[in-house]
C-alpha cells in the first residue's frame, strides 16, 4: 500500500514506461493524452485532490488503489 505525501504530484507518463505496459490509465486528460498504438487505454474520472485537506484525500488514494487492484487482477 502506497502512503500519500503531502508534496505529492501527478508526472507525466514516459514513452518507455507507456510502451512496455500492457495498460494506460490516465486522469481527466482526455485528448491531451499521448497515444501509444496497441495498448489498452482506461481515463479514470478521479476527484482532483488539489487543495483538498488530508482528510478529504484518503477517499480518492483508496479509489486509485481499488482501480489498481482490479485492473492487475484483469491483467493477469
Amino acid at each position: 500500500m502506497c502512503a500519500i505525501q503531502p508534496f505529492d504530484h501527478a508526472t507525466l507518463l514516459a514513452t518507455d514506461t507507456a510502451q512496455t505496459s500492457a495498460a494506460v490509465s490516465t486522469t481527466r486528460c482526455g485528448d491531451t493524452c499521448p497515444i501509444f498504438p496497441g495498448k489498452r487505454y482506461e481515463d479514470w474520472q478521479l476527484n482532483n485532490p488539489a487543495g483538498l485537506e488530508l482528510d478529504a484525500v484518503h477517499p480518492i488514494h483508496n479509489e486509485i488503489g481499488s482501480r489498481i487492484r482490479d485492473l492487475i487482477t484483469e491483467l493477469t
